[in-house]
Protein backbone atom coordinates (compact mmCIF):
# COMPACT_ATOMS: atom_id res chain seq x y z
CA UNK A 1 0.00 0.00 0.00
CA UNK A 2 2.84 2.35 0.74
CA UNK A 3 4.66 1.57 -2.26
CA UNK A 4 2.15 1.93 -4.48
CA UNK A 5 1.44 5.85 -2.93
CA UNK A 6 5.14 6.37 -3.35
CA UNK A 7 4.67 5.23 -6.95
CA UNK A 8 2.13 7.84 -7.65
CA UNK A 9 3.95 10.66 -5.85
CA UNK A 10 6.69 9.94 -7.99
CA UNK A 11 4.83 9.44 -10.94
CA UNK A 12 3.23 12.95 -10.21
CA UNK A 13 6.40 14.60 -9.87
CA UNK A 14 8.12 13.02 -12.96
CA UNK A 15 4.55 14.69 -14.85
CA UNK A 16 4.78 17.97 -13.26
CA UNK A 17 8.65 18.35 -14.85
CA UNK A 18 7.83 16.99 -17.79
CA UNK A 19 4.81 19.78 -18.33
CA UNK A 20 7.73 22.26 -16.97
CA UNK A 21 10.08 20.75 -19.89
CA UNK A 22 7.20 21.23 -22.46
CA UNK A 23 6.28 24.52 -21.52
CA UNK A 24 10.05 25.40 -21.71
CA UNK A 25 10.26 23.91 -25.41
CA UNK A 26 7.20 25.89 -26.18
CA UNK A 27 9.25 29.53 -25.15
CA UNK A 28 12.45 28.43 -27.38
CA UNK A 29 15.41 30.51 -26.67
CA UNK A 30 17.30 27.33 -24.90
CA UNK A 31 20.82 26.73 -25.85
CA UNK A 32 21.56 23.18 -28.17
CA UNK A 33 23.20 21.88 -24.25
CA UNK A 34 20.03 22.57 -22.43
CA UNK A 35 17.94 21.14 -24.76
CA UNK A 36 19.74 17.93 -25.21
CA UNK A 37 19.99 17.80 -21.14
CA UNK A 38 16.36 18.02 -20.57
CA UNK A 39 15.33 15.42 -23.50
CA UNK A 40 17.93 12.97 -21.81
CA UNK A 41 16.14 14.26 -17.96
CA UNK A 42 12.87 13.24 -19.55
CA UNK A 43 13.75 10.06 -21.47
CA UNK A 44 15.18 8.61 -18.29
CA UNK A 45 12.01 9.92 -16.09
CA UNK A 46 9.96 7.41 -18.62
CA UNK A 47 12.01 4.88 -18.47
CA UNK A 48 12.15 4.42 -14.45
CA UNK A 49 8.16 5.16 -14.77
CA UNK A 50 7.73 1.68 -16.86
CA UNK A 51 10.06 0.04 -14.61
CA UNK A 52 8.63 1.19 -11.49
CA UNK A 53 5.26 -1.02 -11.73
CA UNK A 54 7.12 -3.90 -12.81
CA UNK A 55 9.57 -4.24 -9.67
CA UNK A 56 7.11 -3.83 -7.27
CA UNK A 57 5.15 -6.68 -8.45
CA UNK A 58 7.83 -8.66 -8.87
CA UNK A 59 8.17 -7.94 -4.90
CA UNK A 60 4.76 -8.47 -3.94
CA UNK A 61 4.93 -12.11 -6.00
CA UNK A 62 7.87 -12.78 -3.91
CA UNK A 63 6.42 -12.34 -0.52
CA UNK A 64 2.97 -13.87 -1.39
CA UNK A 65 4.94 -17.12 -2.25
CA UNK A 66 6.90 -16.70 1.16
CA UNK A 67 3.57 -16.24 2.60
CA UNK A 68 2.22 -19.38 0.66
CA UNK A 69 5.59 -21.30 1.93
CA UNK A 70 4.96 -20.55 5.14
CA UNK A 71 0.97 -21.49 5.70
CA UNK A 72 1.66 -24.34 4.12
CA UNK A 73 4.10 -25.63 6.63
CA UNK A 74 2.37 -25.10 9.37
CA UNK A 75 -1.03 -26.73 7.63
CA UNK A 76 1.44 -29.99 7.64
CA UNK A 77 2.74 -29.87 11.27
CA UNK A 78 -0.83 -29.31 12.32
CA UNK A 79 -1.92 -32.28 10.14
CA UNK A 80 1.23 -33.99 11.80
CA UNK A 81 -0.17 -32.94 15.35
CA UNK A 82 -3.73 -33.68 14.70
CA UNK A 83 -2.41 -37.65 13.42
CA UNK A 84 -0.22 -38.12 16.75
CA UNK A 85 -3.26 -37.19 19.04
CA UNK A 86 -5.94 -39.66 17.56
CA UNK A 87 -3.36 -42.52 17.74
CA UNK A 88 -2.87 -41.53 21.14
CA UNK A 89 -6.41 -41.22 21.90
CA UNK A 90 -6.92 -44.89 20.85
CA UNK A 91 -4.24 -45.90 22.13
CA UNK A 92 -5.56 -45.28 25.42
CA UNK A 93 -8.97 -46.46 24.79
CA UNK A 94 -7.42 -49.55 24.00
CA UNK A 95 -5.51 -49.67 27.29
CA UNK A 96 -8.67 -48.54 29.17
CA UNK A 97 -11.02 -51.56 27.67
CA UNK A 98 -7.96 -54.29 28.53
CA UNK A 99 -7.89 -52.84 31.83
CA UNK A 100 -11.77 -52.85 32.68
CA UNK A 101 -11.81 -56.46 31.13
CA UNK A 102 -9.22 -57.71 33.32
CA UNK A 103 -10.93 -56.31 36.72
CA UNK A 104 -13.78 -57.97 35.59
CA UNK A 105 -11.99 -61.41 35.38
CA UNK A 106 -10.00 -60.81 38.55
CA UNK A 107 -13.60 -60.11 40.37
CA UNK A 108 -15.04 -63.47 38.52
CA UNK A 109 -12.07 -65.38 39.93
CA UNK A 110 -12.44 -64.03 43.27
CA UNK A 111 -16.19 -64.47 43.38
CA UNK A 112 -15.77 -68.31 42.25
CA UNK A 113 -12.96 -68.73 45.14
CA UNK A 114 -15.20 -67.08 47.65
CA UNK A 115 -18.07 -69.38 46.76
CA UNK A 116 -16.05 -72.34 47.03
CA UNK A 117 -14.75 -70.95 50.38
CA UNK A 118 -18.49 -70.62 52.10
CA UNK A 119 -19.04 -74.50 50.38
CA UNK A 120 -16.54 -75.37 52.11
CA UNK A 121 -16.83 -73.82 56.09
CA UNK A 122 -20.32 -75.04 55.66
CA UNK A 123 -19.21 -78.31 54.79
CA UNK A 124 -17.09 -77.83 58.14
CA UNK A 125 -19.48 -76.37 60.12
CA UNK A 126 -21.52 -79.27 59.39
CA UNK A 127 -19.08 -81.48 60.22
CA UNK A 128 -18.31 -80.01 63.61
CA UNK A 129 -21.72 -79.93 64.13
CA UNK A 130 -22.26 -83.67 63.60
CA UNK A 131 -19.10 -84.37 65.49
CA UNK A 132 -20.15 -82.22 68.63
CA UNK A 133 -23.32 -84.54 68.58
CA UNK A 134 -21.01 -87.56 68.74
CA UNK A 135 -19.59 -86.24 71.73
CA UNK A 136 -22.74 -85.97 73.74
CA UNK A 137 -22.51 -89.87 73.23
CA UNK A 138 -19.32 -90.96 73.69
CA UNK A 139 -19.39 -93.53 76.25
CA UNK A 140 -18.13 -92.52 79.91
CA UNK A 141 -14.60 -93.88 79.29
CA UNK A 142 -11.26 -92.18 79.37
CA UNK A 143 -10.15 -93.59 76.15
CA UNK A 144 -13.52 -92.20 74.87
CA UNK A 145 -13.94 -88.76 76.56
CA UNK A 146 -9.95 -87.86 75.92
CA UNK A 147 -10.72 -88.72 72.05
CA UNK A 148 -14.06 -86.79 71.62
CA UNK A 149 -12.15 -83.83 73.81
CA UNK A 150 -8.87 -83.97 71.27
CA UNK A 151 -11.59 -84.28 68.20
CA UNK A 152 -13.39 -80.99 69.01
CA UNK A 153 -10.35 -79.12 70.12
CA UNK A 154 -8.77 -79.66 66.95
CA UNK A 155 -12.04 -79.17 64.61
CA UNK A 156 -12.05 -75.72 66.61
CA UNK A 157 -8.59 -74.75 65.83
CA UNK A 158 -9.50 -75.45 62.17
CA UNK A 159 -12.75 -73.69 61.85
CA UNK A 160 -11.27 -70.53 63.11
CA UNK A 161 -8.46 -70.43 61.06
CA UNK A 162 -10.78 -70.85 57.92
CA UNK A 163 -13.04 -67.99 60.08
CA UNK A 164 -9.99 -65.93 59.95
CA UNK A 165 -8.90 -66.57 56.38
CA UNK A 166 -12.61 -66.43 54.84
CA UNK A 167 -12.39 -62.52 56.75
CA UNK A 168 -9.33 -61.61 55.35
CA UNK A 169 -10.31 -62.84 51.65
CA UNK A 170 -13.96 -60.82 52.02
CA UNK A 171 -12.26 -57.71 53.04
CA UNK A 172 -9.87 -58.14 49.61
CA UNK A 173 -12.79 -58.62 47.41
CA UNK A 174 -14.14 -55.43 48.68
CA UNK A 175 -11.08 -53.24 48.38
CA UNK A 176 -11.16 -55.07 45.02
CA UNK A 177 -15.17 -53.78 44.02
CA UNK A 178 -14.26 -50.01 45.36
CA UNK A 179 -10.94 -49.97 43.05
CA UNK A 180 -13.29 -51.12 40.55
CA UNK A 181 -15.94 -48.57 40.86
CA UNK A 182 -13.76 -45.95 41.65
CA UNK A 183 -11.75 -46.80 38.52
CA UNK A 184 -8.48 -46.52 39.95
CA UNK A 185 -5.74 -47.41 37.22
CA UNK A 186 -4.21 -51.41 38.39
CA UNK A 187 -0.93 -49.90 38.37
CA UNK A 188 -1.58 -47.29 41.04
CA UNK A 189 -2.79 -50.19 43.63
CA UNK A 190 -2.45 -53.63 44.49
CA UNK A 191 -2.48 -55.63 41.05
CA UNK A 192 -5.20 -57.97 40.40
CA UNK A 193 -3.01 -60.73 39.53
CA UNK A 194 -1.32 -60.49 43.69
CA UNK A 195 -4.93 -60.16 44.37
CA UNK A 196 -5.41 -63.00 42.49
CA UNK A 197 -2.54 -65.18 44.17
CA UNK A 198 -3.15 -64.14 47.62
CA UNK A 199 -7.11 -65.62 47.08
CA UNK A 200 -5.55 -68.55 45.46
CA UNK A 201 -2.73 -69.46 48.18
CA UNK A 202 -6.01 -69.02 50.86
CA UNK A 203 -7.93 -71.31 48.95
CA UNK A 204 -5.80 -73.92 48.43
CA UNK A 205 -4.36 -73.29 52.40
CA UNK A 206 -8.43 -73.98 52.93
CA UNK A 207 -8.78 -76.95 50.76
CA UNK A 208 -5.66 -78.66 52.74
CA UNK A 209 -7.46 -78.16 55.66
CA UNK A 210 -10.07 -79.71 54.68
CA UNK A 211 -8.49 -82.56 53.16
CA UNK A 212 -6.81 -82.96 56.39
CA UNK A 213 -10.04 -82.79 58.40
CA UNK A 214 -11.50 -85.55 56.17
CA UNK A 215 -8.63 -88.05 56.55
CA UNK A 216 -9.26 -87.27 60.57
CA UNK A 217 -12.78 -88.10 60.41
CA UNK A 218 -12.42 -91.26 58.73
CA UNK A 219 -9.68 -92.23 61.34
CA UNK A 220 -12.34 -91.44 64.07
CA UNK A 221 -14.76 -92.51 62.77
CA UNK A 222 -12.80 -96.27 62.92
CA UNK A 223 -12.96 -96.07 66.39
CA UNK A 224 -14.89 -98.43 68.42
CA UNK A 225 -18.32 -97.10 69.42
CA UNK A 226 -18.78 -99.80 72.17
CA UNK A 227 -18.05 -98.84 75.58
CA UNK A 228 -14.34 -99.81 76.60
CA UNK A 229 -14.44 -101.67 80.26
CA UNK A 230 -12.07 -100.80 82.75
CA UNK A 231 -8.71 -103.22 83.67
CA UNK A 232 -9.62 -102.20 87.46
CA UNK A 233 -11.61 -100.30 90.29
CA UNK A 234 -8.64 -97.92 90.94
CA UNK A 235 -7.58 -97.33 87.26
CA UNK A 236 -11.64 -96.60 86.51
CA UNK A 237 -11.31 -93.97 89.34
CA UNK A 238 -8.58 -91.89 89.00
CA UNK A 239 -9.94 -91.74 85.40
CA UNK A 240 -13.06 -90.18 86.62
CA UNK A 241 -11.05 -88.09 88.81
CA UNK A 242 -9.05 -86.84 85.88
CA UNK A 243 -12.28 -85.79 83.82
CA UNK A 244 -13.92 -84.17 86.68
CA UNK A 245 -10.20 -82.25 86.95
CA UNK A 246 -10.88 -81.27 82.65
CA UNK A 247 -14.51 -80.34 83.85
CA UNK A 248 -16.88 -83.08 82.61
CA UNK A 249 -19.86 -84.02 84.23
CA UNK A 250 -21.46 -87.69 84.82
CA UNK A 251 -24.69 -88.45 84.06
CA UNK A 252 -26.19 -91.28 85.24
CA UNK A 253 -28.06 -93.21 83.17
Amino acid sequence: MEAVMNMMKEVERQEISAEQAKEEAARGGFGHSTCWRSLWRRQSLATEVRELPGFYYFSLSDERDNALTILDEMRQTLESRLAAAEELRKTAEIEKLEKEETARNARAEQEIIMEKVVQESKILQKEAEENAKVATHCPLSLVGFLGCKEFLMDRGCVVDTLQGEISVICQDVRLLKERFDERVPLSKSVSSSQTSCILASSGSSIKSMASNLAAETDETSELPKEPILACSVERDFSNEKQLLDDGWDFVEE
